[in-house]
């Protein structure tokens, strides 16, 4: 009775916190958010999971979405994963609590926010200490103004040491997806710094001082197992920044052309590594590219993955020749307008918001005067497409004449933003995307590089007028009498 009584007592006492670890079932992951000491605190919390990490933008492209459950200051989700992924969660402002998070299926982690403290998230729970590897290397380098005087290279080797010390705390696959993102992370800032070098007038790419510092090892990925690689949402642009900042310092600052691509990614030894290359370059990549059909119809038969390949296949639309969505939206009168309204006309479509600096400049240095060109041109129609989520505020920048004219044929989403069917089906998230339909409301070309250039979007312009339009089919019945 004794020995009952102490085991029923200890069973009393530790309930709680056995609970507390337990894993969440196979095929989800369990997440609850506890706010603590906080005045403030979101009116609604969304979880984006996704399983491939092929697209930048996780608001816009993910496996699933689902909205936390809130009672009082907690918030609960309950996410399908199958095996691995990232998620963000995200507010109602789409502003990121937690921001590409890796996780496992099993995981159910609590989250205690304390916004008194300094490190403001706690976590605990089963599969808790991957949470803790990604959120303390970052707080730690955040709040160390000397690595950060120093640079990229001294916040990595900050960043890696702290991972080190969770190494066998965490399973391998967590350790190595973890350390190919903090490589991917600082790796791409470094490239893109060099990319700018590499890229400036007269650059002398044979400078020994230059050559010292651009081949200094600031990363070391050797160690990190191919999965880990691949599924790792920040190794593959590090992959093609670093790789193509290579060739060109090899070849005298000469621009890479589409077999270069070809060569870099077949020169993987991995199949499952080269797959998510591939996939990633078509995907992040595809609207820069020369000869985006070369690429896209050798990856088809390159690709083992199914899952990568049934991706590549949403943007078999981006091919030259392939039929454009048929979208059908507002104009600034309220009339809704379609596509192939102008059937038997060249149709430039800008896809921009308001905000967006780059695509300001495009229209401002670029698009204004290729407008003006072809201003007395009834056979070239220009349009716009804002994503903006306030009409008015999408009409204030139509009237100001700082991203489009008056003489556009300019379009809305109605609200609904990146997540209009027309941005969904175009696979746009980077903006301005310019695009040229043909007569035939065929896609002529996506190839944002050639199109955001007076110099080259003209002469594309003339191609496009140049294609000859197809013949109406019969009329059946007419035809039978």
């Amino acid at each position: 009775m004794k020995n009952y009584i102490i085991k029923l007592t200890f069973f009393l006492l530790f309930m709680p916190v056995l609970g507390f670890c337990k894993k969440t079932s196979l095929n989800q992951v369990t997440i609850t958010i506890t706010y603590v000491n906080s005045k403030e605190f979101p009116t609604s919390l969304s979880a984006y999971y996704s399983k491939n990490a092929l697209y930048a933008d996780i608001a816009h492209h993910y496996t699933s979405k689902i909205e936390f459950k809130k009672t009082g200051r907690s918030y609960k989700v309950i996410l399908p994963v199958t095996k691995y992924g990232y998620i963000s969660v995200l507010d109602n402002d789409l502003k990121p609590f937690l921001d590409w998070y890796f996780v496992e299926e099993g995981d159910n982690i609590k989250i205690t926010v304390d916004q008194s403290k300094k490190l403001q998230l706690n976590f605990s729970g089963f599969g808790s200490q991957k949470y803790l590897a990604r959120y303390r290397p970052e707080m730690a380098v955040y709040y160390d103004s000397v690595a950060q005087s120093q640079g990229a290279m001294a916040l990595q080797a900050k960043e890696l040491k702290i991972l080190l010390s969770f190494k066998n705390k965490i399973s391998d696959i967590s350790y190595n997806v973890l350390k190919a993102d903090i490589i991917g992370k600082y790796g791409t800032r470094m490239e893109m710094n060099n990319s700018f070098e590499l890229a400036k007038p007269n650059f002398d790419t044979t400078s020994n001082e230059f050559k010292e510092s651009y081949w200094t090892t600031y990363y070391d990925d050797n160690d990190i197992s191919d999965d880990g690689k691949v599924i790792s949402h920040l190794y593959s642009p590090f992959f093609w920044n670093k790789t193509l900042n290579d060739y060109r310092l090899n070849n005298k600052g000469q621009k890479s052309d589409t077999a270069v691509y070809f060569k870099m990614y077949k020169m993987v030894t991995s199949q499952k590594l080269q797959d998510k290359l591939g996939t990633y370059l078509i995907i992040n990549y595809g609207n820069q590219l020369k000869h985006l059909s070369l690429i896209f119809n050798d990856s088809i038969h390159q690709i083992k993955n199914k899952e990568f390949l049934a991706e590549i296949e949403k943007f078999r639309m981006m091919l030259p020749g392939q039929k454009a969505f048929d979208f059908q939206l507002p104009d600034i009168n309220g009339n809704m307008i379609k596509l192939s309204d102008f059937k038997g006309k060249t149709v430039f479509i800008d896809f921009w918001y308001t905000g967006c600096a780059n695509c300001m400049i495009f229209y401002q240095s670029e698009l204004r005067n290729i407008e003006e060109r072809y201003k007395d041109d009834p056979n070239v129609v220009f349009m716009t497409v804002c994503i903006d989520k306030s009409k008015d505020q999408w009409l204030k920048s139509v009237n100001s004449g700082s991203y489009t004219s008056g003489h556009a044929v300019n379009l809305y989403t109605g609200g609904t933003g990146a997540n209009s069917p027309v941005i969904l089906k175009y696979n746009i998230f980077g903006y301005p995307q310019p695009l040229i339909v043909d007569k035939n409301v065929n896609i002529f070309t996506f190839e944002s590089s050639r199109l955001r250039h007076e110099t080259t979007a003209v002469p594309a312009i003339e191609a496009a007028k140049a294609i000859a339009q197809e013949e109406p089919l019969p009329n059946i019945q007419k035809l039978e009498n």
